[in-house]
């Protein structure tokens, strides 16, 4: 779908960010990777009447430390704090998330304040920001503030930072020697968002665990820490939410047995080596599946990469994390090459087979062809041959017929 439409700024300093937020007030948004955004934009469920573009602004990128600090500006982007010798060498649990976060292509354009601005419970950021006792440096009308990581997330969207202000900086302090760390994430597929994650930070001092930090994510509507109070709370939901999943499962049992070997034919245009004009895409499998019935979420359908070549492929739908079949996309140039490809002949080896029996056969006439014509020409040089010397034999004779009439004269 199209987005609404809007007004685009891109301020060149922060401050001219600010005033652009206070003066547009409640029209306006910020955009920085734009990965939450634009998507919500194309689904109009965002309708922003300004978009202010901070991809311009400098003195919100990079990666510094200060007295003990990693001071890392919000428009950083996730290969950024990947790369950077700092992180790695002072706060490497974050280098080391960040490549579970998404795909190349996104970490190249998604910025860590984004990711910790939008206050998505399943982005991996705010969890990561809290266990690393994280503060983040706020700038408005008013000047700057600093806010905890722990006390930034209200609930899911929703977070400290006012609508005149923009997250500047992540601060936290380097890891101290002794200090252990991880970051574990369950996911349906890579580059998905965190079905559940936990990050830990540990640091012993001698034989003493004398630090510890554990959060959650995606596990309630902020990032949360583990600790009794929130682990009270959990269980007490526990029951509800197993009996839930339990409920989620069951129906995804059955509607897998309605599911599990269905097949969606797609008539696409392609090469001769098969090779399609386009692809087909995750949402030509939900669309396929939608004509037949079958009511699967885009986001259930495990396709590694886009089918861009006429065939049958198997796809794997997760209809629960603990449920999964498989369906066939018959990818065809028209209905009769699907109908073949359906009774198991692999249409693109039976095009190479026609190809070459082609070749082959043009080949055989082309040397028909050729014997035919050496063929012609020694029977046209064995008649020139016969001619030449029928011709010369008849000089011969008449040569010979004029010596002798010449000889009578003499004689006479």
């Amino acid at each position: 779908m199209i987005p609404p439409r809007f007004e685009y700024h891109a301020p060149k300093s922060i401050g001219e960010a600010i005033k652009l937020l206070s003066d547009l007030g409640d029209g306006a948004k910020l955009l920085a990777g734009g990965h939450s955004l634009l998507p919500m934009m194309k689904l109009r469920f965002a309708a922003p009447e300004h978009l202010i573009d901070i991809n311009r602004i400098p003195e919100l990128r990079g990666v510094r430390e200060e007295n003990g600090h990693v001071i890392i500006g919000a428009m950083t982007v996730e290969n950024e704090v990947i790369n950077s010798p700092i992180i790695q060498a002072r706060l490497p649990l974050l280098s080391d998330a960040a490549k579970l976060i998404a795909d190349p292509q996104v970490r190249n354009r998604g910025t860590i304040g984004g990711d910790i601005a939008h206050g998505d419970p399943g982005n991996d950021h705010p969890a990561l920001a809290i266990a690393i006792d994280a503060t983040f440096v706020l700038e408005g009308p008013a000047g700057r503030r600093q806010v905890a990581a722990g006390d930034f997330f209200f609930g899911t969207y929703m977070t400290a930072l006012a609508e005149n202000e923009v997250l500047c900086e992540i601060h936290a302090p380097a890891f101290a020697e002794g200090t252990g760390y991880a970051y574990e994430k369950l996911k349906r597929k890579t580059g998905d968002w965190a079905t559940a994650g936990c990050a830990v930070v540990m640091r012993k001092t001698g034989d003493t665990i004398s630090h510890i930090r554990i959060t959650l994510t995606n596990v309630g509507p902020t990032a949360l820490r583990a600790n009794d109070a929130n682990r009270k709370i959990f269980e007490s939901n526990r029951a509800r939410i197993e009996a839930d999943n339990a409920a989620r499962r069951d129906e995804a049992h059955t509607e897998s047995a309605n599911v599990e070997g269905k097949e969606v034919v797609l008539i696409r245009a392609s090469s001769n080596a098969g090779q399609l004009y386009g692809s087909v895409s995750v949402r030509d499998i939900v669309a396929g599946l939608a004509e037949q019935g079958h009511n699967v979420d885009k986001r259930m359908v495990i396709l590694g990469a886009p089918i861009k070549t006429i065939g049958m492929h198997d796809v794997a739908i997760a209809l629960h994390p603990e449920v999964r079949v498989t369906v066939k996309a018959n990818v065809a140039r028209s209905d009769d090459e699907a109908e073949l490809q359906k009774d198991g002949i692999n249409v693109l080896e039976q095009m190479f087979e026609d190809e070459q029996a082609e070749i082959a056969a043009e080949a055989i006439e082309a040397q028909v062809e050729a014997e035919v014509a050496a063929d012609a020409a020694d029977a046209a040089e064995a008649a020139a041959n016969a001619k030449r010397r029928e011709e010369q034999a008849a000089a011969k004779a008449a040569a010979e017929a004029a010596g002798l009439s010449a000889e009578a004269s003499d004689e006479a």
